[in-house]
């Protein structure tokens, strides 16, 4: 029992690590792994209180809206789309969702997390960002001030403590952009809930004007 408990806690280290420092390396059981630890710390009833104050949000609870895609149809879509350009973000990955329908939903708090999961890379292109250490230490910062919890904000402090360690250099600038990334999410209205499969086909640029969403420089 014991060995199995060391094995996990293992596992969930290395899950951590490898999204703070590497998550261009990260996969789908790394991001379970980072939920069993949020699960440990969160308020499952405040995280539904807290997007149940949004309408937007709380119809996509209420609904269990999914965001399942077939990534080559998204190549057929316009160039400047959401759809194609985000297309072009899972093929840099590798990605596919073909994994993310078998996610179960049984309470509006497990489909916040299933939510979030199926939208991760969508923000990352509404967002301009890659699929590099430092963009995702970007979205973390957005999603810092949209989401609940402080996850997000650890994961930041994780990113920003090891390059203060090991590349003392890039720290300055780099806690300008977090913050940057920081305020724009704070600047835009909320993406948790948006229905993706609707945006598709609009130009990015005029989502990203109707979400309020500024391009961090």
């Amino acid at each position: 029992m014991k060995n199995t408990q060391m094995q996990k806690i293992k596992q969930i280290s290395k899950s951590l690590y490898t999204l703070a420092f590497k998550s261009q390396k990260a996969c789908l059981q790394d991001y379970l792994n980072f939920q069993s630890v949020i699960d440990l710390f969160a308020r499952k009833k405040t995280a539904v209180l807290y997007y149940s104050q949004y309408e937007q949000a709380s119809v996509a609870m209420k609904n269990k809206t999914r965001f399942v895609i077939n990534v080559e149809e998204l190549s057929q879509l316009p160039t400047q789309s959401l759809g194609f350009n985000l297309y072009r973000h899972i093929r840099q990955l590798g990605d596919g969702y073909d994994e993310f329908p078998n996610l179960k939903i049984g309470t509006d708090y497990d489909y916040i997390n299933t939510h979030m999961f199926e939208s991760h890379d969508v923000w990352h292109t509404v967002l301009g960002l890659k699929t590099t250490v430092r963009d995702e230490i970007y979205l973390q910062a957005f999603m810092a001030a949209q989401t609940p919890g402080y996850l997000s904000n650890l994961m930041c402090v994780l990113h920003l403590l090891g390059l203060l360690l090991f590349k003392p250099s890039k720290f300055t600038s780099r806690c300008r952009s977090v913050y940057g990334y920081y305020r724009c999410g704070k600047q835009a209205k909320l993406l948790f809930g948006v229905n993706w499969n609707q945006f598709l086909k609009t130009d990015l640029l005029t989502l990203r004007q109707d979400l309020r969403i500024s391009m961090v420089t």
